[in-house]
């Protein structure tokens, strides 16, 4: 039996037979807010593919992941780092407590990204915390600060993109950090559905926000949506393309013209290119950090 190295409730952080490396794996359970959680068949499944699209996402724009490769139908391959106990949660629309705390319009586009910080509790609710006091207590250097500042913005800026091209709105989303055995700072966490707040734009639902615990329709809707718009558009993209090319070779055998030719070769290119980008987001890397 693995030792578990960390359990919440969307998943455990399993050690495995290498020192160096651990493994991810996701519950089919969900809970928002305050809300006790709730089981969801295949779940776990999604969270491993949204997951491990957001890391080699992340990783093509040579940001340092813990992430290694995907397992399909167990978890996340990822490297064993020291964990840094605070962790960053990086708001672009006023949302949750942050209305609460500051009497914002709920919804409101902030005039540039919060980025907040919050010390792990495991016996209460995280806290936030500012710098001085993550320097005095020593859970990390000024420095270090900075460069997980600098990271969190361009994440930030990436995933805002990522999810704006698939018809959603990035609210708010948690990151957290680690060390390499040379002391660098690496993303960590899980990336999972509900550690990023959402909203589809076509009719400004938020998704999976603490307004649906409880409500399991709701969030089973939810889920779909994300998965819908996120986990299935590239299998989607590329069994189009793939038609496409298809459709056109029909067409060259049935009649052999100029327009024809000139078409097959438009999707040749564009087969070879979704394939290449298929395989470049589905390698492993380790090489990235």
């Amino acid at each position: 039996m693995k030792n578990v190295i960390k359990d919440n409730v969307s998943s455990t952080l399993l050690e495995t037979e290498k020192p160096n490396e651990c493994v991810l794996e996701y519950k089919d359970e969900i809970a928002l807010g305050e809300g006790k959680p709730q089981k969801f068949k295949d779940k776990g499944l999604l969270n491993i593919s949204f997951a491990g699209q957001v890391f080699k996402l992340l990783a093509s724009y040579h940001l340092r992941t813990y992430f290694i490769k995907e397992k399909k139908g167990e978890g996340l391959l990822v490297k064993n780092i020291e964990a840094i106990p605070v962790y960053n949660l990086v708001r672009n629309v006023a949302a949750g407590s942050l209305v609460s705390r500051f009497g914002l319009e709920e919804g409101k586009e902030l005039d540039c990204p919060l980025i907040e910080f919050y010390l792990h509790a495991t016996d209460k609710e995280d806290q936030l915390i500012n710098e001085d006091h993550i320097v005095s207590f020593g859970y990390a250097s000024k420095e270090e600060l900075k460069e997980m500042h600098r990271m969190a913005s361009k994440v930030n800026v990436i995933l805002k993109d990522y999810f704006r091209r698939r018809g959603l709105k990035l609210i708010d989303f948690k990151l957290e950090f680690g060390r390499t055995e040379d002391k660098r700072i690496i993303l960590a966490g899980d990336f999972s559905l509900e550690s990023c707040h959402l909203m589809d734009v076509e009719n400004n639902n938020m998704l999976l926000n603490e307004a649906s615990a409880g409500d399991k329709a709701k969030i089973k809707q939810d889920i779909e949506t994300i998965t819908r718009k996120t986990v299935k558009l590239n299998k989607e993209g590329y069994s189009t393309v793939a038609g496409f090319l298809l459709f056109t070779c029909i067409l060259l055998l049935t009649g052999i013209h100029y327009q024809n030719i000139v078409i097959l070769v438009l999707a040749v290119i564009s087969f070879l290119l979704t394939l290449l980008s298929h395989l470049f987001f589905q390698r492993s890397c380790p090489n990235s950090c």
